[in-house]
């Protein structure tokens, strides 16, 4: 629309401003419906199947938005006159002055922002080290809703939502329910006590303690496990008169398998990750493993490590996207030093929203590691719409100087455009009560904003930079 606009301010009838914007912006967009469709299929990476699903939909719909516009749109506007889109005048466009000041500037001062390129990396890559990936359920609920607090209530009053669960296998013809495989079952119930994120650790020897404090006058210290195997015999034939079902939870019915339940306190992935270590290498080096072998399991386990994996396939799905991309753009503009042009305004916002999420405390957890995934794809539009310009007005003749003035008064001010539509649009997100949108509207508004400002600061510095001493 840009475009074709400016095409009938020139006194361009409409239908000869129409083939200009097919032909010289069709093939623009294109490229960036096929970088921004690149970086959904980058989901593909993931292994979870509504990831791929949505990384294949959204890239459908991009291509489908492509060719309604080039179809579709191009039809409409040629059912209207030039009076019916535009009047016609001699004053400037608002986005006119802004563009000149832009183009100079990056003549004028190219040192400048070199230093400013610098000194925002500097920062960008101390605001990246302090990246936590310590994820927990509490920062993605609702704030100020009853869901929430009804939460945080569970957490302190009931010992934590989060399941840890220990999975207990006899070895060789030991029983699950035999005095020596409950005795180091008991001694691993004892040690995760020491851990104030583990709340009540239990088990089946929970029956027992239960029998002994029973036979001791129901004294409370007397609740802990028999001492000798004396008493563990008579208190198991005691038990075997109960109906197996409530033991079943516990215990397998082959007695091979039991289980030790607890639940642990939302502190945060990382920090449940780094007990879980803890307690996996005591386990390793104090539990008898002729007797009976000991390892975490449970849907605990099964969230983190679900949780880790989708985040590392999505990032390496992105470093796919940016491969590509950069192959792409080589092979357009048939030249290598153009991949560096075309990739660092790119790469730039990517790490001013990973400094972002530092500084602000924003978990990197996987719906997050999507939106980067997806927002290179969109912020590299502009980029590809700016240098397709600069390469058509190149190949009229003219010189850098010149291509790049073109460039800015013309692609400069679609790209603000669009920039303003997409930055408002997502900022609208910050509005929203649920923790995860307003990340994403913070991630995408600031990553767009800060692409915008990179092609027209960096891009025209770095073309001067590496192509100057050829014209």
């Amino acid at each position: 629309m840009s475009k074709y606009i400016d095409e009938l301010r020139k006194g361009v009838h409409k239908n000869a401003a129409i083939k200009t914007t097919i032909r010289e912006i069709g093939i623009a967009t294109l490229l960036t419906s096929v970088t921004t469709a690149v970086g959904f299929l980058t989901l593909l990476s993931s292994r979870i199947p509504p990831i791929r699903a949505f990384g294949i939909n959204a890239a459908i719909g991009v291509i489908i938005a492509y060719l309604t516009v080039l179809g579709l749109t191009t039809a409409i506007l040629s059912l209207f006159n030039t009076n019916q889109v535009i009047k016609l005048n001699n004053r400037k466009a608002f986005w006119e002055p802004w563009m000149e000041w832009f183009y100079h500037f990056t003549k004028n001062h190219p040192k400048k922002i070199f230093a400013g390129i610098i000194i925002t990396l500097i920062l960008c890559f101390y605001g990246m080290s302090l990246v936590t990936t310590n994820f927990s359920i509490k920062s993605n609920l609702p704030k100020g809703q009853k869901i929430t607090e009804d939460y945080i209530y569970f957490e302190k009053k009931f010992g934590g939502f989060r399941p840890f669960e220990i999975a207990v296998t006899a070895q060789d013809t030991f029983m699950a329910r035999d005095y020596e495989v409950l005795k180091e079952i008991d001694k691993i119930e004892n040690h995760l006590k020491k851990y104030p994120a583990v709340q009540s650790p239990t088990s089946i020897t929970a029956a027992y303690k239960s029998l002994n404090r029973a036979f001791n006058g129901d004294k409370v210290v007397a609740y802990r496990f028999p001492d000798n195997e004396k008493d563990f015999k008579k208190f198991d034939k005691y038990l075997n008169k109960l109906p197996s079902g409530p033991l079943d939870v516990l215990v397998s019915k082959d007695e091979k398998k039991a289980r030790i339940s607890s639940s642990i306190l939302d502190v945060g992935s990382d920090s449940i990750k780094s007990v879980g270590k803890q307690i996996d290498a005591w386990l390793l080096n104090n539990t008898r493993a002729e007797i009976a072998t000991f390892r975490r399991t449970g849907t605990g386990v099964l969230f983190d490590k679900n949780e880790e994996y989708v985040r590392d396939s999505i990032l390496k799905g992105l470093g796919i996207a940016i491969l590509i991309i950069s192959l792409l753009m080589g092979f357009l503009f048939r030249s290598p030093k153009m991949i560096i042009v075309s990739l660092l305004p790119n790469i730039f916002p990517l790490l001013i929203a990973g400094a972002l999420l530092g500084y602000t405390g924003i978990e990197l957890e996987s719906g997050v590691a999507i939106v980067f995934a997806i927002v290179f794809g969109i912020a590299v539009d502009d980029t590809i719409h700016f240098l397709s310009k600069y390469k058509l007005t190149r190949d009229k003749g003219k010189s850098i100087d010149e291509s790049l003035h073109t460039t800015f008064l013309e692609t400069g001010k679609a790209i603000g455009l669009t920039s303003v539509i997409l930055f408002f649009g997502f900022l609208v997100l910050l509005f929203s009560i649920n923790p995860p949108s307003v990340t994403v509207g913070i991630i995408i508004s600031v990553t767009l904003a800060s692409a915008f400002f990179s092609d027209l600061f960096i891009i025209p510095v770095l073309i001067r930079f590496f192509y100057r001493k050829n014209e």
